[in-house]
C-alpha cells in the first residue's frame, strides 16, 4: 500500500529534522523482520548516520543498568527501541495478557474485544477476497489444473521447525538496544518485575482497562520505566484518541497517526514523546 523507502534516507531525514525544536532525545521504534546479514547493515547504516550521537554498548561485560538516566543526560542522542528476541522468546505469556494488582483481588485484562473488533471490521474485506479467489478456483477447473486449497500449507520437517524456533538476531543490532529493550508484557503487578531497560507496548484498549481497574500501578510502573501506548488496529481511518489521558498516567511514549491532522494534533508536535 505504500511505496518503499531506504532506510538510510530515513536516518538522514531524523538526523537533520530530530533535534530542530527540541535537543531531547529521540527513540526511533523498529520492527525487525530482517536477516542476520541485514541486521548487520541495519546497525552500519544507523552507526554511519547518526555517529556519536547513537546510543550503543557492547553486548559482552556490559554494566547492569540499576536506573535509567534522565532526558537531560541523553539530549541529542538517538535511541534505538527494538525486541530483543533472546528475551522475548523465553517468555511465557502473552503480550496481550495484562493483570493489574486491585486492593482486593487481581484483575485480568484481555484484547479480546479488540480481536473481535478487527474480526468484524476485516470479515468485509475478507469477503471480497475470497470472492476473488472463488473466481480464480473456477478458472483453474476450466484449464484442467488443481485448484489451491486454502489454508493448506507444505509439510515442514521436524528440523525444519527447530530452525524456525530457533533465535536468530545480529549483535550487532544488540549493541543498540541499551536503554529501550522491547520486551513482552508479563503483566503489570508485584508478581512481575521488568529490569529499568525494559519496555513494552500497550493497545488503547488495554491501556483504557488499566486505567480503569487500577491507574496508581501503571503510573507507579511508569515512574521508572518507559511504556509506549499504541491505537487500537480498528482505526483503520487514521483516527487518534486523546493522548492526554495516557501522558497523565505516565506513558513517555504515546504513539499517534499521522496521515490526517485531526483537531489540535499540529500543537502536540514535539511537545512529548510519540511515534
Amino acid at each position: 500500500m505504500t511505496s518503499k523507502v531506504p532506510v538510510r534516507e530515513v536516518c538522514e531525514a531524523i538526523m537533520k529534522y530530530g533535534f530542530v525544536t527540541s535537543p531531547y532525545p529521540i527513540i526511533i521504534s523498529a520492527e525487525v523482520h530482517c536477516g542476520l546479514t541485514q541486521q548487520d547493515m541495519l546497525a552500519n547504516i544507523m552507526k554511519s548516520v547518526f555517529g556519536a550521537a547513537l546510543v550503543s554498548a557492547p553486548v559482552d561485560s556490559r554494566p547492569k543498568i540499576d536506573v535509567l538516566p534522565s532526558p537531560e543526560e541523553l539530549k541529542g542522542r538517538v535511541l534505538l527501541k527494538a525486541k530483543n528476541l533472546y528475551v522475548s522468546e523465553s517468555e511465557p505469556l502473552d503480550s496481550k495478557d495484562v493483570t493489574a494488582d486491585v486492593e482486593t483481588s487481581e484483575t485480568t485484562t484481555s484484547d479480546q474485544d479488540v480481536l473481535s473488533d478487527v474480526k468484524s471490521e476485516l470479515k468485509k474485506v475478507g469477503n471480497k477476497v475470497l470472492g476473488r479467489v472463488g473466481n480464480r478456483r473456477t478458472s483453474f477447473t476450466k484449464s484442467g489444473h488443481t485448484p489451491p486449497q486454502l489454508g493448506s500449507r507444505t509439510p515442514t520437517t521436524n528440523s525444519e521447525e527447530k530452525d524456525k524456533k530457533k533465535v536468530k538476531m545480529s549483535f550487532e543490532l544488540l549493541a543498540l538496544l541499551v536503554y529501550t529493550v522491547g520486551v513482552k508484557c508479563r503483566g503489570i503487578n508485584k508478581k512481575e518485575t521488568y529490569a529499568p531497560e525494559h519496555v513494552f507496548s500497550l493497545s488503547e484498549n488495554t491501556a483504557n482497562k488499566l486505567l480503569k481497574d487500577n491507574m496508581m500501578d501503571l503510573i507507579k510502573h511508569n515512574q521508572d520505566h518507559v511504556v509506549r501506548i499504541y491505537p487500537k488496529g480498528v482505526r483503520i481511518s487514521s483516527t487518534n484518541y486523546d493522548p492526554h489521558r495516557y501522558w497523565s498516567a505516565g506513558a513517555q511514549l504515546v504513539s499517534l497517526n499521522w496521515q490526517t491532522c485531526g483537531i489540535g494534533l499540529s500543537l502536540l508536535s514535539g511537545a512529548y514523546f510519540s511515534d
